[in-house]
């Protein structure tokens, strides 16, 4: 696809070649002897084109798109790695607005307080889940 305009190209320089020997063996150089020659001859420079205009802007499109799904699953991929460091390797505290979330949620119904698996400074121990959970 990429060789279509070498194609067409290679086309008009074969056909101007043609009618150039055809004017010399006629030995007539008038605008009737070369027009059909070069005509034909510009007919494989469409056709060389209309094969790589559209290429062009396939290959365009799909690189573009290939390059967001791929901008998209790097970032993906380095906030799972950062969750899966942050939760089962690293231990590290929580965000505050994080602990403060979880306080809420791991609150007894009665108003009770954050049960023992909270840390001294109120962070949520961290214990490996399941991803389901």
């Amino acid at each position: 696809v990429a060789g279509g305009p070498f194609i067409g190209l290679l086309g008009t320089v074969w056909g101007v070649m043609e009618t150039f020997a055809g004017i010399a063996r006629a030995n007539s150089a008038s605008l009737t002897a070369m027009a059909p020659g070069v005509a034909g001859a510009l007919i494989a420079t469409v056709i060389g084109l209309l094969v790589a205009i559209p290429a062009m802007f396939a290959y365009n499109f799909m690189v573009t798109t290939i390059r967001a799904i791929t901008q998209e699953l790097d970032g993906f991929s380095s906030e799972y790695i950062t969750a899966i460091e942050h939760q089962y390797v690293d231990n590290r505290p929580l965000a505050d607005e994080i602990t403060d979330a979880l306080k809420g949620v791991l609150r007894a119904p009665s108003g009770g307080t954050v049960p023992a698996t909270a840390g001294a400074s109120g962070d949520v121990a961290a214990t490996p889940r399941a991803f389901n959970e």
